[in-house]
């Protein structure tokens, strides 16, 4: 494989908050002994993306920034201490660029949780752009067969889902009901049907709705119906053992709760811009388990490509060109994009399935 790795690159970069990405020329990161350099063949978006670059998280203030933690590539560089990797092998960059390796969560394989994990597109710079590096341990292989534009949001988007889906831990054939079908949801339906629950659909929209069916949903409710609750207790039978709320708004929260079976487990992803309120008599009357999931271990992450390998879930995506990622974020802000949307960088890599025929590649 001759490599050709030129001193610069092409990045989206956030230079100020609340204000368009700027696409400029850049150097290419230098890797430690650690780590490997990643050639940027697509990128999905995600709505944090954008509360980061507007400098709603505090703790990931940092400007100038390249954004984007969906990336998907080839290995084109590797630190002198990466053995496990080789050069042209088709790897993903998510969330977790590195962690401390030395605390509790890092030894339990809870790295994801460490108090010193780097985000990535958020602590260090992300993936809008040519190039980029991770820590070795973070570049997750992506099976052969699965399509870059597929694996980009499995990087975020299902890895969180499908952990969030881990969390219920009941029996196949329960029934788990997930609010919110958009960009998350639509993959958390297919990653519950995978493990084997029954699955119902609730949202605002219809069009939501008739694709959270097809998709695996056995039945699907709006979300605007004042007997919401009443009716899906009376179809489940006493309600769903897991809940997953993908839903920004505050009622999403609620609904959880009133939906929820006796010793249900309710798994909170989005982030809604509101205070919620809670009723504790209800939560400890039901006895349920509420917790919230931000993303995933490395090994979910892994089992999540495998699904989608496997062919039993896959991810809607549209896609986009760098130059046109503003227009990109524009949409995402009002709500107008499709359930994902990947950014494709390198057009004359995308359709690259294999670690053999990357291998093969004169980059």
């Amino acid at each position: 494989m001759a490599l050709a790795i030129p001193k610069t690159m092409k990045a989206a970069v956030a230079e100020k908050h609340n204000a368009p990405l700027v696409i400029k020329e850049v150097p290419v990161p230098s890797v430690e002994p650690d780590e490997v350099l990643v050639k940027i063949v697509a990128s999905g978006i995600c709505h944090s993306d954008l509360h980061i670059a507007d400098g709603e998280m505090p703790a990931m203030m940092r400007l100038p920034l390249i954004p984007g933690h969906e990336g998907v590539g080839i290995v084109v560089k590797l630190g002198s201490a990466v053995k496990h990797l080789k050069l042209g092998e088709r790897v993903a960059i998510g969330n977790v660029n590195s962690s401390c390796n030395a605390c509790v969560e890092c030894h339990e394989g809870r790295e994801n949780h460490c108090r010193k994990y780097v985000q990535t597109g958020g602590g260090s710079d992300g993936c809008y752009c040519d190039y980029q590096k991770v820590h070795g341990q973070y570049a997750i292989k992506i099976p052969d067969g699965v399509a870059f534009t597929e694996a980009a949001p499995v990087a975020c988007a299902g890895h969180t889902v499908y952990s969030a889906v881990r969390q219920i831990k009941q029996r196949p054939g329960t029934w788990v009901a997930v609010i919110g079908i958009g960009g998350l949801g639509h993959l958390a339906i297919q990653y519950a049907t995978a493990l084997g629950y029954q699955v119902i659909a609730i949202d605002v929209a219809q069009e939501k709705l008739d694709l959270g069916v097809r998709l695996g949903a056995k039945k699907a409710f709006s979300a605007t119906n004042p007997k919401l609750a009443s009716e899906v207790m009376k179809f489940t039978d006493g309600g769903c053992m897991g809940v997953i709320v993908t839903a920004v708004h505050e009622s999403a929260f609620a609904t959880s709760i009133k939906i929820a079976r006796m010793n249900a487990t309710c798994v909170w992803i989005s982030l809604p811009s509101n205070p919620i309120q809670i009723v504790p008599k209800i939560v400890v009357f039901k006895a349920l388990q509420i917790t919230g999931v931000i993303l995933g271990t490395r090994a979910e992450l892994a089992e999540a490509y495998r699904l989608v390998a496997n062919g039993v879930v896959k991810p809607i995506v549209e896609t986009v060109s760098l130059d046109e990622i503003n227009t990109a974020w524009n949409n995402m802000r009002a709500g107008k994009f499709a359930a994902r949307t990947v950014i494709v960088i390198d057009p004359k890599l995308i359709d690259l399935k294999t670690a053999a025929s990357a291998a093969q590649l004169k980059l």
